[in-house]
């Protein structure tokens, strides 16, 4: 009879689109008798607690800030998210085994050799009392890699039935994961382009595409952003959020044409930067229509999901999954790579990352057992 242990993970997600706080209630069953495996896993709950505006302004402005601007939020941040992990323990009453958390990224520049993820796990051990794993990219770093993207991991273990694997969150990134190579990379911006526009409606979010959908793209603005170079470069590769900011998020919060405009123009870069990610994974001598699964928030734009369809219609056949795994997905990815780390099994792989050898990340901060 096979040996398994079963963990029961809080996965903490903050991304680029500054919506919140993702919570998710991770099962872990894994093989206990060998080589790594996952039996069974299931998003058990979830929940994004939306965050105040105090901090979604301490956020976005936190990359122009000073060096103790940085420290302080890094601290403050980590606080803050160990009292809303307190108020969801206490709300459901469920026993958890540890927290992995992957923080708030500031800075990504793995060029330059570093990467900051702010969120103090130390805090967050101390007031939830729960051990707590962070700092996932660091190592990955060190060794010469992007430390991104690493859902590429999640995709490898948890959803081995799709070839393909699209992440429309602030950022958008895919995985290829049949045949020859299997590789990860970020592709553009996403919801922080569309969030920020929607913004000059009064609105957090283009809900479903509504806006998007009754606007037309402006070519000028198309044609200026997809010769970036960026969108030249090979995998394994990925963006950093000041950056996408600067050449990708402000040319459209600075204009002063039609909102509706704005964002049809930046879901049709979206999808078309998708259409050319898609179709560099492509191969002659593979027959079987790849299946590509979309998650994250953007997943929810009916309009965007409608454009990457049109595009990519000769390339793939796009898939919706459940509710909880389109929105808590990376959230279930940090839980998966806090139990890998706790078993000592490499969780940031060359093949995604580009670092010069497979890695365990991961920093663990012992907390005092209040909840276990």
């Amino acid at each position: 009879m096979s040996q398994y242990k079963i963990y029961h993970v809080l996965g903490l997600m903050s991304g680029s689109s500054l919506d919140g706080l993702d919570i998710a209630h991770c099962m872990f069953q894994v093989a206990a008798d060998g080589k790594f495996a996952i039996n069974d896993w299931e998003i058990v709950n979830g929940t994004t607690i939306p965050y105040s505006e105090d901090w979604q302004d301490r956020l976005k402005e936190l990359p122009d800030g000073s060096a103790l601007d940085l420290a302080k939020a890094d601290g403050q941040f980590g606080k803050y998210m160990g009292e809303l992990v307190n108020e969801y323990v206490t709300e459901s009453g469920e026993l958890f085994d540890f927290i992995a958390s992957h923080g708030h990224t500031i800075f990504h520049y793995p060029q330059d050799g570093f990467t900051t993820q702010i969120g103090n796990g130390a805090a967050i051990a101390a007031i939830t009392g729960l051990d707590t794993i962070c700092d996932f990219r660091s190592v990955d770093i060190a060794l010469g890699g992007q430390g991104a993207p690493v859902v590429g991991i999640a995709d490898k273990h948890l959803f081995s039935s799709y070839e393909l694997l699209l992440n429309l969150g602030g950022i958008c990134n895919l995985t290829k994961q049949y045949s020859k190579d299997h590789f990860s990379f970020d592709i553009s911006v996403c919801n922080q382009v569309l969030n920020a526009v929607s913004e000059k409606l009064g609105k957090p979010y283009d809900n479903r595409g509504q806006f998007a959908r009754s606007g037309r793209p402006i070519k000028q603005i198309l044609n200026q952003i997809n010769l970036l170079p960026f969108f030249k470069q090979s995998a394994p590769k990925s963006l950093d959020n000041q950056w996408v900011a600067n050449n990708l998020t402000k040319p459209f919060v600075e204009s002063y044409l039609e909102p509706e405009d704005l964002l049809a123009t930046a879901v049709e870069h979206i999808a078309f930067q998708i259409y050319n990610a898609v179709k560099a994974t492509q191969e002659e001598d593979y027959f079987k229509t790849p299946k590509m699964m979309i998650t994250g928030g953007g997943a929810f734009n009916d309009f965007l999901v409608d454009r990457i369809k049109f595009h990519c219609q000769d390339l793939c056949e796009v898939v919706l999954p459940e509710e909880n795994i389109i929105k808590y997905k990376e959230a279930l990815l940090m839980g998966l790579m806090g139990v890998m780390r706790l078993l000592e099994v490499p969780n940031c792989i060359p093949n995604f990352t580009g670092a010069s050898a497979a890695n365990v990340g991961g920093t663990i901060y012992k907390g005092h057992s209040k909840h276990q």
